[in-house]
């Protein structure tokens, strides 16, 4: 008899990731034009304009919607489009809020529990692999979560492409967010709420955390042992402060 939570064959796992996957590279796509764009709207936010990258003046009303990103989350479809720095800073925060959250312990849980077939479970498991420095596992987990539905793996793996100069990527989850609408507050809260840990998060290794498997298509994928959830348990106790403090 099968576990209920558990696929019945790798079906799931393909289709979801399939779903995720960003749409291969056209020869006619222009980088250069999408490099431009992104710059654009960078330098709206410093209410600043670089000729370089085929700005024009700035209005007064477009000057006014511009706010500061330590004051917001960046938002997909806006004039506020991160740059590499902040989309990193944005990432890190985030990754922070759903690891740190009441619930990540029994997200995770869940996780392990159905086989890996579980949204929230997959997109802490990632968010702690980033912080962890373990960039390709975390955006496998965000891409599978993001083909299951879960929005706010999507902002992640938009935030991770901007923040490494992806731009061609970053403007697909860009987009698919922007179908949804969604908007990083209503899914994460006020950014200057953001926590930012007093302590150090990256404590022990992370080999003694994860166990690693070769997938026959994706290649090595991390999985969580049982013992990362005593770890998070561990990281729900510690200091924290706001971002913006």
């Amino acid at each position: 008899m099968t576990h209920p939570a558990k696929p019945t064959s790798r079906h799931t796992l393909d289709e979801w990731l399939a779903r995720a996957r960003t749409k291969d590279r056209y020869d006619t796509y222009d980088l250069t034009a999408a490099r431009a764009r992104l710059m654009r709207r960078r330098d709206l936010r410093h209410r600043l304009v670089c000729p370089l990258h085929g700005g024009e003046g700035i209005g007064p009303t477009e000057a006014a919607t511009i706010v500061p990103f330590e004051l917001a989350w960046t938002a997909p479809g806006a004039r506020t489009t991160a740059d590499i720095g902040r989309a990193d800073a944005d990432l890190r925060a985030v990754s922070l809020l759903v690891l740190l959250s009441p619930g990540a312990e029994q997200d995770l849980a869940a996780f392990i529990d159905h086989h890996y077939a579980h949204q929230a479970g997959a997109r802490t498991f990632a968010c702690m692999l980033h912080l962890w420095g373990h960039g390709e596992g975390a955006r496998f987990w965000w891409q599978f979560a993001a083909g299951a539905g879960d929005h706010s793996s999507a902002y992640c793996l938009f935030l991770d492409h901007a923040r490494q100069g992806e731009f061609y990527d970053a403007e697909h989850w860009e987009s698919q967010l922007a179908v949804h609408g969604f908007t990083p507050e209503e899914y994460l809260g006020d950014r200057t709420d953001a926590p930012v840990l007093t302590e150090d998060l990256l404590t022990g290794c992370v080999n003694d955390y994860i166990v690693e498997r070769h997938h026959p298509d994706v290649g090595v994928i991390p999985f969580p042992k049982t013992l990362l959830l005593r770890h998070v348990r561990r990281l729900a106790g510690l200091p924290t402060r706001p971002c913006a403090t």
